[in-house]
């Protein structure tokens, strides 16, 4: 069998791919100005549209900002797969000293221009999987945070069962004085909490007495 070399196969595939983009156009006054967008996604490129979609869908503690989820996935279509500016808030910057991107504006224009519906088969293929790829980075990053808080909730719930424990002790050998100061620790760590509080005020209570 005769031995084909790679770079007949890189011709061929070179010769049989499409081009990757398409191009559509918007109004502005009696100007029509044309702007471009990807068909397709490297794996690179995917990798770093999920990224900035979850760093946009969580703040600084790591909380979930659900409100966030779809500004993002729009506002990251237009940076990842256009040759659209980036919109930013005036006068704010990062940390870094980078402009802020304005959110709200970048989902008003996904909207005007009619990304969601754009006529063309390849494109809805791709925007398809990267959003799917995307909720399911959400998905599993809320899921992480999920378990990290039950891990959490048990060890609290181990500090509760030994404070009781340490409470049963101190009533069997009668220690009024131990007693009363514990019960005075815990009425000052736990003055006007609800249950969630209280259960993590025994919780810091008990590293404290330990």
């Amino acid at each position: 069998m005769k031995q084909i070399s790679t770079n007949t196969v890189k011709k061929f595939l070179k010769n049989t791919q499409k081009t990757a983009e398409i191009t559509r156009a918007f109004t502005v006054g009696q100007s029509e100005v044309e702007y471009t967008i990807k068909t397709a996604l490297t794996i690179d490129e995917k990798t770093r549209f999920i990224n900035r979609v979850l760093s946009g869908c969580f703040d600084a503690l790591g909380n979930y900002r659900p409100e966030y989820e779809t500004p993002m996935l729009r506002a990251t279509i237009i940076q990842m797969c256009t040759n659209l500016p980036v919109l930013s808030r005036k006068g704010e910057k990062t940390e870094s000293g980078e402009n802020v991107m304005d959110i709200e504006a970048m989902d008003a224009l996904y909207v005007a221009l009619g990304l969601e519906n754009i006529d063309d088969a390849e494109y809805q293929m791709m925007k398809g999987e990267i959003l799917s790829l995307s909720r399911i980075a959400l998905d599993w990053r809320r899921n992480r945070t999920l378990v990290q808080d039950k891990g959490d909730l048990g060890e609290i719930a181990f500090d509760a069962r030994s404070v009781l424990a340490q409470l049963s002790k101190l009533i069997e050998s009668t220690d009024i004085a131990s007693l009363t100061e514990f019960a005075a620790k815990l009425s000052r760590n736990t003055n006007g909490l609800d249950a969630a509080g209280f259960v993590k005020a025994l919780h810091q209570l008990t590293k404290q007495e330990k």
